[in-house]
């Protein structure tokens, strides 16, 4: 697949609709269905990207998806990601002002800890 979390498509079985193709970091691969649905509610209820959006999101995927107790926080971390990812292609490719960056940090302060290091470098 060109792009492995995309809808079910294969060669022989119809797309199921609903169902999303998740891959981990590990490149373990789970089917989840209602993923979509989850996201567009959360973004229309003005959630911003965060660790309490994406336990959300998890808790909603449990109602119809079987989520192994111990696998919990890399479904959050990769669920967050998602999120991120759905929130971007809303709003025209950044997390804007209604989302902010995932690790809390703003532009200004990245570019500042950037030139730090840059120069901590060049010694």
């Amino acid at each position: 697949m060109a792009d492995e979390d995309q809808k079910s498509t294969y060669c022989c079985v119809p797309p199921t609709p609903g169902l999303r193709v998740l891959t981990f970091p590990d490149r373990s691969q789970v089917g989840v269905m209602g993923l979509d649905e989850i996201l567009s509610a959360v973004y229309a209820e003005g959630r911003q990207v965060s660790a309490e959006t994406a336990e959300e999101i998890v808790e909603r995927l449990a109602v119809k998806n079987y989520i192994i107790p111990s696998a919990r926080q890399e479904y959050r971390d990769l669920l967050m990601g998602e999120y991120e990812k759905y929130v971007r292609g809303r709003t025209g490719g950044s997390t804007g002002g209604s989302a902010p960056p995932r690790d809390g940090r703003t532009r200004q302060s990245r570019k500042r800890w950037l030139s730090k290091l840059l120069k901590f470098f060049d010694r």
